[in-house]
């Protein structure tokens, strides 16, 4: 096998060599990043946000993965990487709407987009128990 064969096969080779998660654990992994990623927006929004128990979940579904025979450290960095591209989905958001802040219309437009996605995140059957609207 060749320098460039052996390079081209190594992230197909790290995925086998990690494990693949079943369906229900990818979608906690992706849950969480939602949650993780929109905490602080949700905050502004009037929300509590659990944060020990997003913790809790985030080990519990990084055990999860382990069960599954992926690596600790694996799981830990797929769940972070997950959360990672997450964050910058959000902050592309966050950058647009400030691009468009002159207009007060696409202002109110963009702040009511992300109180739904807090209430939709308080209404998730996965993510529910760690959001909590304040009545203000």
């Amino acid at each position: 096998m060749t320098f460039g064969a052996l390079l081209a096969t190594t992230p197909l080779l790290i995925l086998m060599a990690s494990g693949d998660l079943d369906r229900d654990t990818e979608k906690q992994f992706e849950k969480i990043a939602d949650v993780v990623a929109m905490a602080q927006t949700c905050r502004q929004h009037d929300f509590e946000v659990d944060d020990a128990g997003i913790n809790g979940w985030s080990d519990r579904a990084v055990e999860l993965a382990v069960t599954q025979g992926m690596e600790r450290a694996d799981a830990r960095a797929r769940l972070d990487q997950e959360i990672a591209r997450e964050y910058e989905y959000v902050q592309e958001q966050f950058n647009t709407a400030q691009r468009m802040s002159h207009s007060r219309d696409h202002v109110v437009r963009f702040n009511r987009r992300m109180k739904r996605t807090c209430e939709r995140l308080a209404d998730d059957d996965m993510a529910g128990a760690y959001f909590t609207e304040v009545d203000t």
